[in-house]
């Protein structure tokens, strides 16, 4: 069985090297951007002329051809004309694997009921002093999140309870974010953040539990956004628990 005769377009193709054909796609990439950037200024030929400093306006058709072999100064004085990215040079970073940790432990370090029936605020508006403390063990791969919440009857008024927890996080390969120089940990935000906001939470069940039945019965911690929380950080130790 004989096979059928390629026409002349399928030549042409089978003929283009993939090579050849990146940077087909890269020229008529660069061509759709400059003229999707100057449709966002609402500009038209003459505008990018003018702005790139240029006399001919044969070159800004050539430029949007989508065939023109643009240098790298080219580039770079259309970018800083139109305000777009058409080079893409910074140095691609890694992903960054989430941190893998688990909630190994919870304490109560300290409780108590100081209110009485006087001292109850009569509209029965809480006010809640918080404060968080990081302790670090990178020995044992430990972040020990310490809250102690103050009850108040108004802000800045009379103690009414306290109650002061430990949760206790293993944290796998903890020591890679270990300044030796410091000894200082360098830990994502967003991981600080995520151990603060399960730590409040933990804490406010427990209070719960502890105040129930108890005057302090509806002094309910409420939620709060964790990037309001601030913890003081004690230098990373081995013997720190």
């Amino acid at each position: 069985m004989k096979t059928p005769p390629k026409n002349i377009v399928d030549e042409i193709l089978d003929s283009v090297s993939p090579l050849e054909q990146s940077k087909t796609d890269a020229r008529m990439m660069l061509a759709a951007k400059i003229a999707d950037a100057m449709k966002a200024k609402n500009w038209k030929n003459k505008d990018l002329l003018k702005a790139v400093g240029k006399d001919n306006p044969s070159v800004i058709s050539k430029w949007l051809s989508g065939t023109h072999n643009f240098t790298l100064d080219t580039l770079v004085e259309l970018e800083h004309a139109l305000n777009v990215k058409l080079l893409d040079l910074e140095p691609k970073r890694e992903k960054e694997q989430p941190i893998s940790y688990k909630l190994s432990g919870i304490e109560i370090v300290e409780s108590c009921l100081l209110a009485s029936k006087t001292t109850l605020p009569g509209n029965r508006d809480f006010h809640f002093d918080i404060h968080l403390e990081h302790k670090m063990n990178v020995s044992k791969k430990l972040i020990v999140v310490v809250p102690t919440i103050s009850i108040l009857a108004e802000k800045g008024g009379a103690q009414l309870g306290l109650f002061k927890s430990s949760c206790i996080y293993h944290v796998e390969k903890l020591e890679e974010y270990l300044n030796e120089e410091t000894n200082e940990l360098s830990l994502p935000g967003e991981f600080i953040e995520t151990l603060n906001a399960v730590s409040t939470s933990t804490t406010r069940g427990m209070m719960f539990s502890f105040f129930r039945g108890t005057i302090l019965h509806n002094a309910i911690l409420p939620i709060i956004k964790p990037q309001k929380l601030k913890p003081t950080i004690s230098p990373a130790s081995p013997q720190s628990q």
